[in-house]
């Protein structure tokens, strides 16, 4: 991750990008002016992004891993998707029962981070049976709307050896890019997400399968 950007150098950057000027007492007759308000509740000034130390680094020298316990995030959308469509506006939560992955299955899970803001969530289980993966998850977030599980990629990925891997998830840009719907914004482009999507998903599912490969 770069060094931290200031939010009040982003929003001047941001006005004389779109051609005006920023108003202040220097220069009282500009276009807009900029109110600091301070924190608001809920806001803090520093994101907490790892829960431990354990950072390793990766073939990419600007993304690295960090191997922490957690929930796979297929899994959990899934749930909360269902969750979301059962419950009726007067309903209160009060329980959330997330299944387990498959017996034999091992998970990875990538992220990436600009100007301390999550970019891209990637979550992966797999198993490899006899050279071949037996069955799969895949989620991917934070790039679009809302987290998305991707099962038709799952079901093409099933059977194959974990040398294809990379060609399958390359070929499948347009249904991706379909599913996640990824946006341009300041985190970076939608072709940039997409390509990183790609990339940290590959990367995932190799590492998976490696550790699933016999001694």
């Amino acid at each position: 991750m770069n060094e931290p950007v200031k939010i009040d150098d982003l929003a001047k950057s941001m006005i004389r990008l779109m051609g005006l000027e920023v108003r202040d007492e220097k220069h009282p007759d500009g276009d807009i002016a900029i109110e600091y308000i301070g924190l608001r509740h809920g806001e803090k000034l520093h994101e907490e992004l790892l829960l431990g130390e354990n950072i390793t680094r990766t073939e990419h020298p600007r993304i690295h891993k960090s191997h922490e316990p957690c929930m796979p995030a297929g899994e959990l959308a899934k749930v909360m998707h269902a969750l979301h469509a059962a419950m009726d506006a007067d309903d209160l939560l009060i329980d959330i029962e997330i299944p387990r992955l498959p017996t034999g299955m091992k998970s990875a899970y990538r992220r990436l981070h600009r100007y301390q803001r999550p970019t891209l969530g990637v979550a992966v289980g797999a198993q490899v049976i006899d050279g071949r993966m037996s069955e799969n998850r895949l989620a991917v977030g934070c790039i679009g709307p809302k987290p998305e599980r991707l099962t038709e990629l799952e079901n093409k990925l099933n059977g194959v050896q974990p040398a294809d891997i990379g060609r399958l998830v390359s070929e499948e840009k347009t249904y991706l890019r379909d599913l996640l719907r990824p946006v341009d914004d300041l985190l970076g482009s939608a072709d940039y997400k997409l390509y990183m999507a790609c990339t940290m998903l590959t990367d995932a599912l190799e590492s998976v399968t490696r550790s699933n490969a016999p001694d």
